[in-house]
């Protein structure tokens, strides 16, 4: 899919904007039905405890029992679901770049480094070493977050 759209992108010639553009479109179009599907859980979830049908019974609207008592419960999934998945982008678009589908040359892009570096790798390695720990750093980080933030907002973890 990714590749596809950026592929296409690369033929009508876009540049610049519309390039990062389309390769965001790519990748949420890719990632849209993921998160349809854990907000739906979370919201099915969510409506059939004690507190929402309070809320029925006192005679508040369904717009606001939506906003004021079940958004705020599904909110904490999708927040750590999206810094885990930041993790899995990053190295999507650094691949992309590294197979030349990514950013023009003269943007920077971690990608594009490791690609370049491929050339040098026998006689200067670290040239593609620090763009690789780059990427590998930054993954980590995103996923350490997210596993921070699940551990913090999961009401459902007793050691804490």
């Amino acid at each position: 899919m990714y590749l596809l759209i950026v592929t296409i992108a690369r033929e009508w010639k876009l540049e610049g904007i519309w390039n990062d553009l389309a390769l965001i479109f790519a990748l949420g179009s890719a990632y849209i039905p993921q998160v349809a599907r854990l907000v739906r859980g979370s919201v099915l979830a969510e409506k059939e405890k004690e507190y929402v049908e309070a809320s029925r019974i006192i005679g508040e609207s369904n717009l606001y029992t939506a906003l004021r008592q079940i958004l705020p419960n599904c909110i904490s999934p999708i927040i750590v679901h999206g810094t885990v998945r930041l993790g899995l982008v990053l190295l999507i678009i650094a691949a992309l770049s590294f197979l030349g589908l990514g950013s023009p040359p003269p943007t920077p892009d971690w990608g594009s480094d490791l690609a370049l570096a491929r050339d040098h790798m026998e006689t200067k390695p670290l040239i593609a070493v620090f763009p690789g720990l780059a990427i590998a750093y930054a993954v980590l980080a995103f996923n350490l977050f997210g596993d921070g933030l699940r551990d913090i907002l999961d009401p459902r973890l007793v050691d804490r």
